[in-house]
C-alpha cells in the first residue's frame, strides 16, 4: 500500500510540474504577442519649413460662414475634391458637408440623380450667412445625414457624368456658352422643363424644331421657364391661346427667335403683334430697305410704298400717326393693304 501511495504522489508531482511548465510557456507567448502589437512610441523631428509648406486646413480655424464664402469662389472640380474631406468645421459639420452644399447651391449639382439607387437625403438644414460683397444674407442648404457610401456614390457621379447638373444648371450653361456642345443640348432636351414646352407646340400643323425652341428659351430667363413648367404641371393647358401667350412673353423680353416661331406657327396673329424692329429682323432689314420707297413732297407729306406683310398698325406706328388719320388721309374704306400700293403719310 505504501508503494502505491508513493507512485501516485510521484505521478501527481510530475503532472503539476508539466502543468506549471505549460503555464509558463503560454504566459511567455502572451507577453511576446502583446509586445508585438504595441505601436512604436511616436516621435517628431523639429525642423524649419518653407512658407508655402506651412498651410493648415481651411476648416481648422474658420467658421462655417467663412468656409462657405471660400467655397463659393471654388470651381466645380475643386469642390468635388473637397467631398473626400471629413475635416471638422463646427456644429458637427465637416468640409465635405459644406462642399456638397456649395455644389448644389452655386453649381446646380443634381444630387437626386447622383443618389439614384440610394435613399434620398432624409434631412436638410438651411444655413444663413452674410456675404460682404452683396451686403445681404444668403441661404445654403446642408445635407448632414449622408453616409460614407452615399458620398462615394456622389463622387463617382460627379467624376463620371459629363453633365451632372439640374435643369437650371444646364440652362445656365447653354445661356453662357457661345458654342453649345450638342450633348449638352441633348441632355437639356430630356428635362421636364423643355419637354413641357415641346408638348405645347406638338399639336401644330407645322413642325417647330427642338433647336428653334431652345434658341427662343435661351433668349429668356430661367424663372420664366420654371414658372411656365409649374403652371403646365397644374393646368396642362395646350390651347392656342396658351401657346400665343407663351411666345408673346418671350417677345416682350426682346426675343427675335420668338418672333420667328410666331411667324411660323401663327402668321396672321404675328402680323398684328410683332413690331417693326422684329419684322425687319425677320424679313431682312437690308432687303426691305432696298425695296421700300419713301419720297418727300413739297407740302411736308410723304409717300410710302406698301411692302409684303405691312399693316395699317405697323405703318402708323412707324411714322407716329394714328390709324384713323392714315385711313382718312388716303380715303381707305377698309384695313386691307396690297403690296406696292402707295400711301400718303400725313405730316
Amino acid at each position: 500500500m505504501a508503494k502505491q501511495h508513493l507512485k501516485q504522489i510521484r505521478r501527481l508531482t510530475q503532472a503539476l510540474m508539466i502543468s506549471g511548465l505549460l503555464n509558463v510557456a503560454f504566459g511567455g507567448l502572451l507577453v511576446y504577442w502583446m509586445y508585438l502589437e504595441v505601436p512604436p512610441t511616436p516621435y517628431c523631428v523639429l525642423k524649419p519649413t518653407e512658407r508655402l509648406q506651412g498651410h493648415t486646413p481651411l476648416a481648422a480655424h474658420h467658421s462655417i460662414s467663412e468656409v462657405v464664402k471660400h467655397f463659393k469662389t471654388l470651381s466645380y472640380p475643386q469642390l468635388v475634391t473637397k467631398l473626400s474631406s471629413d475635416q471638422h468645421v463646427e456644429d458637427g459639420y465637416s468640409e465635405r458637408n459644406l462642399a456638397l452644399a456649395a455644389l448644389v447651391t452655386f453649381h446646380h449639382f443634381d444630387l437626386r440623380s447622383a443618389l439614384s439607387g440610394y435613399s434620398q437625403p432624409s434631412q436638410h438644414r438651411t444655413l444663413v450667412y452674410d456675404d460682404p460683397a452683396d451686403r445681404a444674407p444668403h441661404e445654403i442648404v446642408i445635407y448632414p445625414g449622408l453616409s460614407f457610401q452615399q458620398y462615394q456614390a456622389i463622387i463617382h457621379y460627379a467624376d463620371t457624368e459629363k453633365w451632372p447638373f439640374t435643369a437650371q444648371g444646364l440652362f445656365s450653361l447653354i445661356k453662357k456658352e457661345k458654342e453649345v456642345d450638342p450633348s449638352l443640348c441633348d441632355t437639356f432636351f430630356q428635362t421636364p422643363e423643355f419637354l413641357s414646352v415641346e408638348l405645347l407646340f406638338s399639336r401644330l400643323n407645322v413642325t417647330v424644331g427642338r433647336h428653334e425652341l431652345l434658341k427662343m428659351l435661351s433668349e429668356g430667363d430661367w424663372d420664366q421657364l420654371s414658372a411656365f413648367t409649374e403652371q403646365q404641371r397644374a393646368a396642362q393647358d395646350l390651347s392656342q391661346n396658351r401657346r400665343r401667350r407663351f411666345v408673346l412673353d418671350y417677345l416682350k423680353k426682346g426675343s427675335v427667335a420668338a418672333a420667328e416661331v410666331l411667324i411660323k406657327t401663327d402668321r396672321d396673329f404675328a402680323l398684328r403683334q410683332v413690331d417693326d424692329r422684329q419684322v425687319l429682323a425677320l424679313l431682312g432689314s437690308e432687303e426691305v430697305s432696298s425695296q421700300e420707297e419713301v419720297l418727300p413732297l413739297p407740302e411736308q407729306e410723304k409717300l410710302y410704298v406698301v411692302q409684303k406683310g405691312d399693316s395699317l398698325w405697323k405703318i402708323a406706328h412707324r411714322f407716329e400717326v394714328t390709324i384713323l388719320a392714315l385711313k382718312e388721309y388716303n380715303h381707305l374704306q377698309s384695313d386691307t393693304l396690297r403690296p406696292n400700293m402707295t400711301l400718303k403719310i400725313p405730316y
